[in-house]
This record gives structure tokens, sequence and C-alpha cells, in this order.
């Protein structure tokens, strides 16, 4: 099973962007990662797991 999910949020635009995407693989690993940037908080996560 592998899974990515990505979510990126920029208020200072007013911009908001998701997006998720499954699919069969083998292996197992799982990344997450976040970080606010700039004082108009910016907000990028971003999900990967392989089962």
């Amino acid at each position: 099973m592998y899974s990515s999910t990505s979510t990126i949020t920029l208020n200072m635009h007013e911009y908001e962007y998701e997006y998720e995407y499954e699919y069969e693989y083998e292996y197992e690993y799982e990344y997450e990662y976040e970080k606010q940037m700039y004082s108009s908080t910016s907000t990028i996560t971003l999900q990967y797991t392989r089962v």
C-alpha cells in the first residue's frame, strides 16, 4: 500500500492546495514534514507512507 498526502496552505495569498494519492506498492516507509515560513503563516505538510 502506498499513500502520499500533501497539504499546502498559504494564507498570505489566500491559497489552499490539498493532494491525496494512493497506490499499491511493496515497502514500508513513513515520512512526515511540516514547516512554517513567513510571518503570514504559510504551512506545508507532506505525508508519505509505503506499506
